[in-house]
């Protein structure tokens, strides 16, 4: 089988610069520690509002002020957790 070299236009130099330096380079150490930052704040705040839903809830007998906290914390919760645990 015979390879066919098409030369299609001429050649011509280019350089290129690009206007970010660090767009391609790899995230050091610090980007690990503010995703962990996150992580830990968003848990927090989760805990943080669910416990004090549940004590609302022991108090007054009614749970229903903690269904509500946790059908907003269910989903940024379960997407750490996801995220997090699940390696493929």
């Amino acid at each position: 089988m015979t390879k066919y070299l098409i030369p299609i236009g001429k050649e011509f130099d280019v350089e290129v610069e690009l206007d970010e330096p660090d767009a391609k380079e790899p995230k050091g150490p610090d980007d690990h520690r503010e995703r962990m930052r996150v992580v830990t704040a968003v848990f927090c705040v989760a805990v943080a509002f669910l416990g004090g839903a549940a004590i609302l809830g022991v108090v007054s007998r009614d749970f229903s002020a903690l269904n509500g906290v946790w059908s907003v914390v269910s989903v940024p919760v379960s997407s750490i957790i996801t995220f997090y645990f699940t390696r493929a």
